[in-house]
């Protein structure tokens, strides 16, 4: 994961400096492997296409694709297209 750390900021209510961490959208290629890996770890069945409507949503975010993933999973036996278009604040692809 790609992050760069900005110039440490003070405030009154801490002594100590803070980095703010800004991490950069991944690549759908660093998505599609990462939520494989995940899906054949957990033993979530899934098709292609519903990784790829996964990918759609998250916009990068591999956060955003994990929890999209968390909850079609609980919600179907099977992770496709149409069961991730089914999970609440998941865009269809005509809607954007």
């Amino acid at each position: 994961m790609r992050w760069r750390a900005t110039t440490p900021r003070r405030s009154s209510s801490r002594s100590s400096p803070a980095a703010i961490l800004r991490f950069t959208r991944l690549q759908d290629v660093e998505l599609l492997e990462r939520l494989k890996d995940i899906c054949t770890k957990e033993g979530v069945k899934f098709t292609m296409d519903g990784l790829e409507a996964l990918i759609f949503t998250a916009d990068g975010d591999l956060r955003q694709a994990i929890n999209a993933l968390q909850s079609t999973a609980a919600g179907f036996d099977l992770v496709d297209q149409t069961s991730v278009f089914k999970v609440p604040s998941a865009p269809t692809a005509s809607t954007t």
